[in-house]
């Protein structure tokens, strides 16, 4: 009489344990998923959702929407890790991934994502749908290997640290605003179009060669420890430089201008003269010598510029400045709204 009862409770027992309702059931890829549970906790769950502990490496993550955090970090995960399945949290603002390996970024991000920061990693591109004209992105020992990618997106900041052989070419960085390149080894820039750029810090960096780089709207310049060669430049790009006046006060009260340490500019004088161009020196400084053309040195087909706001410019401008004054400084943030996620020791 009760059997039919009995087997109907074994079913549903295990139509518990398999958890039908589960996301992670045709993720048969990975075998530990990061979530956030209703309580806003952290867990590692398998396929079936079911709770493993906390110290489980996992390769992937998944829906961690319930976390309130808005900074979140993923630090020393070498092994793969599915990010494309992601679902984030509603207020995040910045992802920092340091030493993790993933093959793809390409996710649906958070409307409020402005700020994205790689290190000690190499992916093939940034994702083509992360919010364009308010980005600020930040490689460290880090490689794109399409460099495009970082265009399409027209950040607002870019800084590039601790990059060899780095090659910008053929691109219209039209939002960028600030552009900081740091203990780092340049081959070339070429056809680079930064006409939106206001602030340009070089520090402890070499460059090979610059030639057609269109600048307009830059006022502030702080060179340290940085030696550049063979700079071709247009006659505008050379009197926008040559405006700026020296800046005596690095304590970003005083009037923007530039800032020199131990650095140079050097140019083949053949090789200007095989361009029909005139050596010049920039802010009278016998060190400091560029070639200039008499032509511009690209054409003037630039693609749309979408101007970013006068109080964007000040927030960006002052978070340069705090990183000028930070540099050996860590850079995760002491903030009560910060995610870090460390792989711990299995041992």
């Amino acid at each position: 009489m009760h059997a039919p009862l009995y087997s109907l409770a074994l079913l549903a027992t295990a139509a518990f344990a398999s958890s039908p309702g589960c996301p992670y059931l045709n993720w048969t890829d990975v075998t530990a998923i990061q979530t956030f549970n209703d309580k806003g906790e952290s867990e590692i769950v398998d396929r079936n959702c079911n709770v493993l502990p906390i110290s489980t490496l996992f390769q992937a993550i998944g829906d961690i929407q319930n976390s309130t955090t808005t900074r979140i970090e993923y630090t020393n995960m070498p092994w793969l890790v599915d990010v494309e399945r992601a679902t984030w949290p509603r207020a995040m603002t910045s992802l920092t991934l340091q030493n993790v390996g993933v093959k793809s970024l390409q996710c649906a991000w958070p409307p409020d994502m402005g700020s994205l920061m790689l290190s000690n990693m190499a992916i093939d591109a940034l994702p083509a749908n992360l919010p364009k004209d308010a980005m600020r992105i930040k490689l460290e020992n880090a490689t794109v290997a399409h460099t495009a990618s970082i265009a399409a997106m027209r950040p607002t900041l870019l800084a590039l640290w601790v990059i060899k052989n780095l090659e910008l070419e053929n691109t219209d960085y039209g939002g960028l605003q600030i552009l900081d390149i740091s203990s780092s080894h340049v081959k070339s820039i070429s056809n680079v179009q930064l006409k939106n750029m206001t602030i340009l810090n070089l520090f402890n960096a070499t460059i090979e060669s610059i030639r057609g780089m269109q600048i307009r709207d830059l006022n502030e310049v702080w060179l340290t420890n940085t030696h550049i060669f063979n700079w071709s430049m247009d006659d505008t790009t050379f009197n926008v430089l040559n405006s700026i006046v020296e800046k005596h006060d690095d304590s970003g009260t005083a009037p923007r201008g530039y800032q020199l340490q131990d650095s140079s500019m050097m140019f083949d004088k053949s090789l200007c003269d095989k361009q029909s161009g005139a050596l010049k020196t920039l802010w009278t400084q016998a060190n400091m010598t560029v070639c200039v053309l008499a032509q511009p040195s690209i054409g003037s087909n630039t693609g749309v510029i979408i101007p970013a706001s006068a109080a964007s410019v000040v927030v960006l401008a002052g978070l340069l400045l705090l990183v000028y004054r930070k540099k050996a400084a860590a850079m995760k943030p002491e903030h009560p709204e910060f995610l870090s996620l460390e792989a711990k020791s299995t041992n």
